[in-house]
């Protein structure tokens, strides 16, 4: 079966002949069909299993005639972003799900809420339904429990919660369904995760099949970092971000710790304030570790973090690091660059740090292999 991205322009060109575009006001930028309730032959007749719809304003109406036509389709991934569908929307989209063959599912921005968040957990069990994305949704405590009950008895394996308002009990409630669960990845990027929601997803790293976990911009500080820490060596994960917390040095050193006994090959720490003694502390790690990727961005680290690191390097899997919006000067510059022949670094972003312009060039002009950011 071939495989098509179906957007609303598409379908209104299966629909509709040149001249009832014009007369319905269609234009050459546009993607939005004149009327939704004609979705439903398109959807039957042609050889679909990819629809992406994001951005058209889809009300009730259109995902009413939509959730018809789910039911006689091939359609495999669907993608709703930023539309107005709303809650009512949502249940009748989520009640097509079990007799649809829809496994990816996208309602990203369509403010559906607790009640939305509860009307498709009503229903993932009995759906085939692997990947969903909800993120900037306005879910909050009871939505997020809602989900997170259903989940070991769903398929789930990629859920994205992201820019809700998920706090602490949220966290707890998902750490709760971790081990029973299918999920490999879970984005819980710009929530208000705390330490104590911290704690519980970290105690249910263990029992679960998470390889990727987003907690990037929560209110995490150095003792959410520390009993993170104590579990990686313990779980499967290979990617944890932890960027706009507030880990400090301590929680940086925390997690330097557990680098050697851990999968991860890749860590997101962006603006945590760890400074040059949780660079020194992730630098005496490195060479231990599995890490190919690290994120030290906007931390604040100086010219005794960047030497650590740069000593660190020849010794590392490290292809990519960010070092931007640091402290970083000419001298410290070239410490890192001459440590780059023993590496296997390929990527480094220095921009925004007080490098000055013949610096940068010298850098370019010696190391043509790595792509600069500067």
């Amino acid at each position: 079966m071939k495989t098509y991205i179906i957007t609303y322009k598409l379908i209104a060109k299966l629909l509709l002949s040149s001249l009832l575009l014009q007369s319905c006001g269609y234009g050459g930028q546009s993607t939005s069909l004149p009327d939704s309730k004609q979705l439903p032959d398109p959807l039957q007749t042609v050889d679909t299993t990819t629809i992406d719809l994001s951005g058209n304003r889809i009300d009730f109406e259109g995902v009413k005639a939509l959730a018809a036509t789910l039911l006689h389709s091939q359609v495999t991934s669907i993608d709703l972003g930023n539309n107005e569908i709303g809650v009512e929307g949502v249940k009748v989209l989520a009640a097509a799900l079990p007799n649809s063959q829809v496994s990816i599912i996208s309602l990203w921005d369509n403010n559906i809420g607790d009640e939305g968040a509860k009307a498709l957990a009503l229903y993932l069990s009995g759906s085939k339904v692997t990947s969903i994305n909800l993120g900037t949704n306005q879910i909050d405590t009871e939505g997020v429990k809602a989900l997170a009950l259903v989940l070991p008895g769903s398929q789930v394996a990629s859920l994205d919660l992201s820019v809700n308002k998920i706090d602490d009990e949220g966290a707890k409630a998902l750490a709760l369904a971790l081990p029973g669960s299918q999920l490999t990845r879970i984005n819980l990027w710009d929530n208000k995760i705390g330490d104590e929601g911290a704690k519980a997803l970290a105690s249910a790293l263990p029992g679960s099949q998470l390889t990727r976990i987003k907690l990037r911009k929560n209110n995490i500080g150095s003792e959410g970092a520390k009993a993170l820490a104590l579990t990686l060596s313990s779980s499967q994960l290979t990617n944890i971000k932890l960027g706009h917390n507030q880990i400090g040095s301590e929680g940086a050193k925390a997690l330097a710790l557990a680098l050697s006994g851990s999968q991860l090959t890749n860590i997101g720490l962006v603006n945590n304030k760890i400074g040059d003694e949780g660079a020194k502390a992730l630098a005496l790690a490195l060479p231990g570790s599995q890490l190919t990727n690290i994120d030290l961005g906007s931390n604040e680290i100086g010219s005794e973090g960047i030497k650590a690191l740069a000593l660190a390097l020849s010794g590392s899997q490290l292809t990519h690091i960010n070092l931007e919006s640091n402290k970083i000067d000419d001298e410290g510059a070239k410490e890192l660059a001459l440590a780059l022949p023993g590496s296997q670094l390929t990527h480094i972003i220095l921009r925004y740090n007080d490098i000055e312009k013949s610096v940068k060039k010298l850098l370019k002009e010696e190391h043509p292999h790595i792509k600069w950011k500067l």
